[in-house]
């Protein structure tokens, strides 16, 4: 129902905003294809599956929404396919802790058969804060409502208990945080990093659809 009405509706969704004059974009050269996973050293970046503020605007009033129907079928559909073989070859898979986030980790690593990889949970790559939709749940509500699966992976007992981006967000600095980050303290040669729409856009130089995903050569860092 919602693809039908998503049809009719081109223009539904949330609006891109604009790019900042201070990007940088990786040092990259072309993206790699899927089939390059089996090389040594890759990074991937991957958004997060539809959630309900992307399929209508209004909906970013919603405090951390979740994923759509639909979007759960993409993240299924990518989980089963080419990306859920490139997950399995990973030595480290790091998402944010708003819920399409989370929700889309799981999703892909169920489908995927990739239950035994190494998930951590981090919040630098979160969304700036555009709207409630960016605005995450309180800590202990978080860990109040974890599925089984998600309770094995890392980094929810280092969250602040306000973790997410706020208002005065200085994105343009947590960008070049996370870039010293994957530089100088991830030392996993495959990472594969589920995020959100605009920091991409912000970290990458173009931005990526739903549950689309790109890969970064890992030796340029």
């Amino acid at each position: 129902l919602l693809s039908f009405f998503w049809a009719l509706l081109p223009g539904v969704g949330r609006a891109a905003r604009a790019q900042s004059d201070v990007q940088q974009s990786l040092p990259v050269g072309p993206g790699l294809p899927c089939g390059a996973a089996k090389t040594k050293c890759w990074l991937i970046f991957i958004r997060h599956a539809q959630a309900w503020h992307n399929a209508f605007d209004t909906l970013d009033r919603w405090r951390d929404t979740p994923l759509t129907l639909q979007g759960r079928k993409q993240a299924r559909e990518a989980g089963r396919g080419a990306l859920g073989a490139v997950l399995r070859q990973a030595d480290l898979i790091v998402t944010t802790p708003l819920s399409r986030c989370l929700e889309t980790t799981d999703l892909l690593l169920e489908e995927a058969g990739a239950r035994n990889v190494r998930v951590l949970v981090h919040p630098m790559a979160t969304e700036p804060w555009a709207a409630n939709c960016d605005e995450g749940k309180p800590k202990t509500e978080l860990l109040a409502n974890l599925s089984d699966a998600m309770r094995p992976w890392e980094g929810f007992d280092e969250l602040s208990e306000e973790w997410w981006a706020k208002e005065d967000d200085n994105v343009t600095a947590r960008v070049h945080a996370f870039k010293s980050w994957i530089r100088d303290d991830l030392k996993e040669e495959r990472i594969a990093f589920i995020g959100h729409g605009r920091f991409w856009e912000l970290l990458l130089g173009h931005r990526l659809a739903p549950a689309e995903h790109t890969f970064r050569n890992r030796s340029l860092f």
